[in-house]
């Protein structure tokens, strides 16, 4: 059994062809999600950073040792942290009850 798909801009029903036979508008869902991530792709591209990650990305980047160890301390006592609260939080949410 063929799938039917009703064309959004002309309302012509097709088989299983990955665009309308009538006015080629992309019906293949797999075809309209890359096209949506290859577009939202382009946007994050252009878009500029934050100040906070231009900030983040000065400190891990600089040539001066003392701002790149006090990036590494300040990233490693963060990462504890969370590993801390996540194994609570797991614990949390395996008990029973």
């Amino acid at each position: 059994m063929s799938i039917q798909r009703r064309c959004p801009s002309c309302g012509a029903w097709n088989g299983d062809e990955d665009h309308c036979t009538h006015c080629g508008q992309v019906l293949n869902p797999k075809l309209i999600r890359d096209k949506q991530d290859a577009a939202r792709e382009e946007r994050r591209k252009k878009e500029r950073p934050s100040q906070l990650d231009e900030f983040v990305e000065s400190w891990k980047n600089s040539r001066w040792l003392l701002l790149r160890g006090l990036y590494w301390v300040a990233y490693s006592v963060w990462f504890v942290i969370f590993s801390i609260v996540s194994f609570f939080l797991v614990l949390i949410a395996g008990t029973p009850g």
